[in-house]
């Protein structure tokens, strides 16, 4: 295949979920390079077709699932082996991407077996008996800490670190929401986006808002606030503190720029990241990011010059970085100034996707 030919790529999504940061990756992946890049883009996924209307627009949807390995059911793991095999030699595919590999994928042996070149997401544990370890070719990530296991592996020379992947013109066209979101203009707007999940540290930046004399406008958004275990305690948290007129929660929203347009400061106060994909659409909006400093922000955020990092699990910390921004909202600006010249000068989405081109025709 040389440099200038047709590049066609299978995409294997596992569990297509637009909240997530790997599904995103994959829609962005296939928005530019079938823009920019001779690159013709199929996917597979164990969504329903109907959940992955956004990615219809870049790639052709394949009918076709792959399966673990299962040693019960032997007859019907080679007959989708050889599925596989039928419509990647059909298709003249030259490389299949995993987004999640399992025990012995089926797809991955079918590539295997045409000699394809394969690439694989490397979000995962490294399982040192997993027969599809050995088979996969290249892994991809955006920073080391997503492939910290791999990197202790034997297949540390299979890893890439290739960058971010965010949708920039997403963020610059998000309309005007239609009613304010935050209750009070005047105040201090501190936004939290993300997962209700302990590993978000959301407690840590409860604990740090109940520590300020003068309490800011708070928006807590994401997941479902009305789920058992950590958002209830979190719900439970907010109201022991009597902070229900500061703290506003707010489940998942497809809107999250628009919001994120009106808000001052994003805040990430995480116990375990990698590369947060809110951080880097806060840093294009030129927004003032606080992030807990854990596994790659601080190769986000340069401390004190296109951002704040604070030690994670330390709520008085916090507490204090918020206390000395909210009367002093020219550093908050000019915080955010800088984060958006930093994400345009050395974040740009095209340049990932060039690294994953790179790597498919390798």
């Amino acid at each position: 295949m040389s440099n200038q030919s047709q590049l066609k790529v299978v995409i294997d999504t596992g569990m297509f979920d637009p909240k997530i940061g790997a599904s995103n990756d994959v829609l962005d992946i296939c928005r530019i390079a079938s823009k920019l890049f001779k690159t013709d883009f199929y996917f597979s996924s164990q969504s329903a077709k109907s959940d992955c209307i956004n990615l219809l627009k870049y790639a052709t949807y394949i009918p076709l699932k792959s399966i673990p390995f299962d040693k019960k059911r032997p007859f019907q793991y080679l007959k989708n082996v050889l599925q596989w095999v039928i419509f990647l030699r059909k298709e003249h595919i030259d490389v299949v991407h995993i987004n999640y590999y399992s025990w012995g994928h089926s797809s991955i042996f079918a590539a295997y077996l045409l000699r394809l070149n394969i690439v694989s997401r490397a979000g995962l544990n490294a399982t040192v008996n997993n027969p599809s370890l050995k088979l996969i070719k290249h892994y991809v990530a955006n920073c080391k800490e997503q492939a910290q296991s791999l990197i202790s592996s034997v297949h540390r020379n299979k890893v890439h670190i290739v960058g971010d992947l965010v949708d920039v013109g997403r963020l610059k066209n998000a309309k005007k929401l239609e009613l304010p979101f935050f209750d009070n203009s005047k105040k201090l707007k501190i936004l939290y986006v993300g997962q209700l999940s302990e590993r978000k540290g959301i407690h840590i930046l409860i604990e740090a808002i109940a520590n300020l004399l003068e309490k800011p406008d708070v928006a807590l958004v994401g997941g479902d606030w009305d789920a058992n275990g950590y958002p209830l305690a979190m719900k439970k948290m907010i109201d022991d503190n009597n902070l229900n007129d500061a703290i506003k929660l707010v489940n998942h929203r497809n809107d999250i720029p628009s919001i994120m347009k009106e808000s001052d400061i994003l805040v990430l106060p995480s116990l375990a990241e990698a590369r947060p994909r809110i951080i880097l659409e806060a840093m294009f909006l030129g927004k003032c990011v606080i992030a807990s400093s854990v596994g790659g922000i601080p190769d986000m955020i340069c401390d004190g010059e296109t951002g704040l990092l604070v030690q994670p699990n330390d709520p008085l910390m916090l507490s204090k970085t918020l206390q000395k921004l909210q009367n002093n909202k020219a550093t908050v600006q000019m915080l955010g100034a800088a984060a958006a010249e930093f994400a345009q000068k050395d974040l740009l989405p095209e340049h990932t996707v060039s690294k994953y081109i790179e790597i498919y025709r390798s």
